[in-house]
């Protein structure tokens, strides 16, 4: 009996062709460059006044507070103070209500007509000057010492009390600014700005003990290793926020151009590599224009996916259920082709992540167990068992690597389990997904 007929696919010999396909791989990989998030080896986020919910952090080595540091007298406390940035919004939103309120009232007046007729140029100019008030600092009163400071944690910067403003100053600066404002009747918002003059500058204690002493043993704006910054549970207050936000700069001294310099030449690699494979082993589908500009597409979509996530935390990623995209594929791909594109916006975004061996470890299991399972779904409760099967993988490689140690401390909170539950029901989008991809492919 003769051997059955077997369909082999010539492999190219030799260099690749100058095809405009591989100017497509360049161009997808410098835009992933540019998607990629700039990650943190500081991995935690934190907001002024809000709950700390990771555990316990101690500072992991000596780091300094604040820079370019001012001599002060021998044994002589510098008073200092903390502007709070959660006023200025506050107040804000107040001056908008009292705007809302007054065009209600003054409808009828005929003072009130340019006012009434041009509100949102009147709030605009009302909100850019208390910005630039608040920018300065309202203090009261303002300390007699010439030397006290002012923190300001966003930036941990200081700078001298005495060019903070009173609310009396504070007032005199709107009178002498709202003349050259662009409305028509200025002097109508000075007496609803003078409403919200308050102040955002206050003296503290624990600052004072931390930066106040500049020549007492030459330790003073330094946490020494091993200081607890915050423990779970905790608010963060203007102590904890300057010495968190120190200890994140300290991380994250890197240059910019480096780090898209790196991504920039991993993603080339990446690109580089997808498309030499499907040069190699794809040929029909590489000279395919079309079909290789949308699997490039579906990358950078990924990849900015990804980013967009990132900014709500760096777990949030964990919401988008990636292991659909194999399965995705198959309906135009075989199994290898579709793991081998699978991969690369893994791979990337894996690089750009802190945690991001974790990262491919979570997704690559999401990925071969719905493979697996592709198979032997035949109906609703096949799907329902096969994402439970799927959750319970995944959340199984989270906790491995928590026992382990592996994890990093933001990703040991039990919100991943929620995020990975979620992405299983969002999952439920396999079917709108491939029909998109079809129409996509033409």
């Amino acid at each position: 009996m003769l051997p059955e007929k077997i369909d082999i696919t010539p492999v190219p010999v030799g260099l690749p062709p100058k095809s405009p396909v591989w100017w497509l791989a360049v161009l997808a990989a410098l835009v992933c460059a540019m998607l990629m998030p700039r990650t943190s080896a500081f991995e935690f986020r934190f907001e002024l006044g809000r709950t700390w919910f990771y555990e316990d952090l101690t500072a992991p080595f000596d780091f300094l507070v604040t820079e370019n540091r001012d001599d002060t007298p021998n044994n002589a406390a510098v008073p200092c103070y903390w502007l709070d940035p959660g006023v200025v919004h506050q107040q804000k939103q107040e001056l908008s209500h009292i705007i809302q309120q007054q065009a209600k009232v003054s409808k009828q007046d005929a003072e009130f007509d340019d006012f009434n007729a041009n509100l949102g140029a009147y709030r605009t100019v009302a909100m850019g000057l208390l910005d630039a008030v608040f920018r300065q600092g309202i203090i009261d009163p303002k300390p007699d010492q010439p030397n006290a400071i002012v923190l300001i944690p966003q930036s941990a910067t200081r700078v001298p009390a005495q060019q903070t403003l009173t609310p009396t100053e504070a007032a005199e600066f709107l009178t002498d600014s709202l003349p050259y404002s662009p409305v028509r009747q200025p002097e109508l918002l000075l007496p609803m700005l003078e409403k919200v003059l308050v102040p955002n500058v206050f003296y503290s204690d624990s600052l004072t003990l931390l930066y106040g002493y500049d020549t007492l043993g030459g330790d003073a704006g330094v946490v020494k290793k091993g200081t607890i910054l915050i423990k779970k549970g905790d608010r963060v207050d203007e102590l904890a926020f300057a010495q968190l936000s120190a200890l994140q700069r300290t991380y994250d001294k890197d240059s910019g151009w480096q780090v898209r310099v790196g991504y920039a030449l991993f993603s080339l690699i990446a690109f580089f590599s997808l498309f030499g494979w499907m040069y190699l082993f794809q040929p029909k589908r590489f000279a395919n224009q079309k079909e290789m500009a949308l699997v490039a597409a579906l990358i950078v979509g990924i990849v900015g996916l990804v980013l967009l996530t990132h900014w709500g935390g760096p777990a949030v990623p964990l919401l988008l259920p990636l292991y659909l995209l194999p399965l995705v594929l198959l309906t135009h791909f075989n199994h290898k082709t579709a793991l081998v594109i699978w991969s690369v916006p893994i791979m990337l975004t894996g690089f750009a992540l802190s945690w991001g061996m974790l990262w491919v470890s979570i997704q690559a299991a999401g990925a071969g167990v719905g493979l697996l399972l592709n198979d032997r779904v035949n109906s609703w409760r096949d799907r329902i068992l096969a994402l439970l099967v799927i959750f319970a993988v995944q959340g199984l490689v989270w906790w491995s690597a928590v026992l382990a140690g592996t994890a990093p401390l933001a990703m040991r909170n039990t919100d991943i389990l929620v995020f990975l539950a979620i992405a299983a029901m969002l999952s439920i989008s396999r079917s709108l997904l491939v029909r998109f991809f079809n129409a996509a492919r033409g």
